[in-house]
C-alpha cells in the first residue's frame, strides 16, 4: 500500500505509446462494441446482463470533465489537447452503462455513504448517491475494486488530479483484488491498445 502511495505521489509515469490516438465516439463505436464488448456482457454498476450486441451508454470512470478541467479548458467541447482525446479514449477508463447511471453519477467522486439507501428505490441495484454540493456515490462492492484501478491507472498513467480519493481507492484496491473477468478485461484492452493498466496485473 505505501507502495502505491509513494508512486503516485512522485508521478513516476509511463511513457505513452499511442497505440490508440482515436477520439471517444470512433473509439466507442469502432473499437468498444466491436472487439471488446462483442460478446454477451453485464453493465457495470448493476450488473444486469446484455446480449451481444446490445448497447448501452459508456460511462468514463474517470470523468471527461475532469481531465478537461486538469487541462484548464473551458469545457469539453474546446477542449483540443492531445492528451485529452487520449485519455477520453483510453480502454481502460470506459465501461457499458445504463444511462441513468451515468446521468446520476455525472462527476461526482466516488465514496463510502454510511446508510444502506439505494438512490433508485424501485431498483434491486446498490447504487447510492447522496445529494449536495458534496455529493459522492457508492458502487456496489462487486465493483469497487475495478473503479479503484480504473482510478488509479488514469491518476497514474495521465498524471491526472485524485480529487482526494486516494486512500480510498487504494483501500478498495487492496480488499477487492482483481477478479479473472477484469484480468481477462485487462489483456483484450492490451491486445486492442497496447497499453497495461499495472494495478489489474498485479505489478504496482
Amino acid at each position: 500500500m505505501k507502495h502505491i502511495f509513494f508512486l503516485l505521489a512522485g508521478l513516476v509515469m509511463i511513457p505513452p505509446t499511442f497505440a490508440d490516438e482515436s477520439e471517444y465516439k470512433k473509439v466507442r463505436d469502432k473499437v468498444f462494441w466491436l472487439k471488446l464488448y462483442n460478446q454477451d456482457y453485464e453493465t457495470f454498476y448493476c450488473g444486469k446482463p446484455k446480449k451481444a450486441g446490445e448497447k448501452v451508454t459508456l460511462e468514463h470512470i474517470y470523468p471527461a470533465a475532469w481531465i478537461a478541467e486538469s487541462l484548464k479548458c473551458t469545457s469539453r467541447k474546446s477542449c483540443k489537447h492531445d492528451k485529452y482525446r487520449e485519455a477520453t479514449s483510453d480502454l481502460h477508463n470506459l465501461w457499458p452503462a445504463e444511462k441513468r447511471y451515468k446521468t446520476s453519477r455525472q462527476s461526482l467522486p466516488f465514496g463510502t455513504i454510511l446508510e444502506n439507501n439505494p438512490y433508485f428505490k424501485n431498483d434491486s441495484c446498490d447504487f447510492e448517491r447522496t445529494l449536495g454540493k458534496k455529493a459522492i456515490v457508492e458502487p456496489r462492492d462487486e465493483i469497487k475494486g475495478q473503479v479503484a484501478r480504473s482510478l488509479l491507472y488514469m491518476i497514474h498513467y495521465y498524471d491526472l488530479p485524485h480529487k482526494d480519493m486516494l486512500p480510498l481507492l487504494v483501500k478498495w484496491h487492496t480488499e477487492y483484488p482483481p477478479t479473472p473477468a477484469e484480468i481477462e478485461r485487462q489483456d483484450r484492452i492490451e491486445a486492442i491498445q497496447g497499453r497495461t493498466n499495472e494495478f489489474v496485473k498485479g505489478n504496482i
